[in-house]
């Protein structure tokens, strides 16, 4: 999911001298990559706004190539981790599994007991355990290696019993929930974490990251584009 932005300057090119017109690629590259950092800024303003309370890793995923001498466009794309998050948000669609969920065999949603971070979010520390607690992981040092993507393995039922297990998963009404267990041996309890959903969630188009870019540079572009152009002409007949 990206966009690259090229652009067209003979209308500009009109009205200007021979001298002028030396100046323009310098000052294309120059108004491009001005732009880049316009629509980069606009998108992630918008992500904040789609997100409520984004993680820094999903707000700083949008990057972008700058423009240079012999490659006049610039490129706005977003991070390889972030792309389905994103793709979902801007295009709409059915959301993927995510990587727990692929090795629990199923998609599930997040309980309102669990203890979450300050993103509304289990942390992958607590994730790598709900995994190794349930034997989702082929190995049982596998906790410690999270790239094992070759292959989905099912939860062992009902979760370890054993020394140093802290998640089970059991069914309640039907539906498989992941519990933490707690308050130790005098008080033990379990709340729940994970609970299983029937069918993964379907989102609406909320980030408009194609129709703010189109507008930005439509609107923005031959402003800078002049400006730019004065720049370098003024640069360079200072050292002529």
């Amino acid at each position: 999911m990206q966009i690259s932005v090229t652009t067209d300057i003979k209308k500009a090119q009109k009205n200007l001298s021979l001298i002028q017109k030396r100046y323009i690629p310098k000052a294309e590259v120059k108004a491009l990559n001005w732009l880049a950092g316009d629509i980069w800024a606009a998108n992630k303003k918008a992500t904040r706004q789609v997100f409520s309370n984004p993680t820094p890793f999903i707000e700083k995923s949008i990057l972008y190539t700058k423009a240079k001498m012999n490659d006049r466009s610039i490129e706005l794309f977003w991070r390889d981790k972030a792309y389905p998050i994103m793709k979902a948000q801007i295009d709409g669609g059915d959301r993927r599994l995510k990587r727990h969920e692929q090795r629990l065999g199923r998609p599930y949603v997040i309980s309102k007991d669990a203890k979450q971070n300050k993103y509304g979010n289990l942390t992958r520390a607590t994730y790598n355990k709900i995994l190794a607690d349930l034997q989702a992981y082929r190995y049982s040092d596998a906790a410690q290696n999270t790239k094992l993507k070759s292959q989905r393995y099912s939860p062992r039922s009902g979760g370890g019993q054993g020394k140093g297990v802290k998640f089970i998963q059991k069914k309640v009404n039907g539906r498989l929930m992941v519990f933490e267990k707690y308050g130790g041996k005098r008080n033990p309890r379990i709340r729940p974490v994970l609970v299983n959903i029937w069918s993964l969630p379907n989102y609406k188009k909320r980030h408009p990251f194609y129709k703010l870019t189109r507008s930005l540079v439509k609107r923005k572009f031959p402003r800078q584009f002049d400006r730019a152009l004065r720049a370098v002409m003024t640069g360079c007949l200072l050292y002529t």
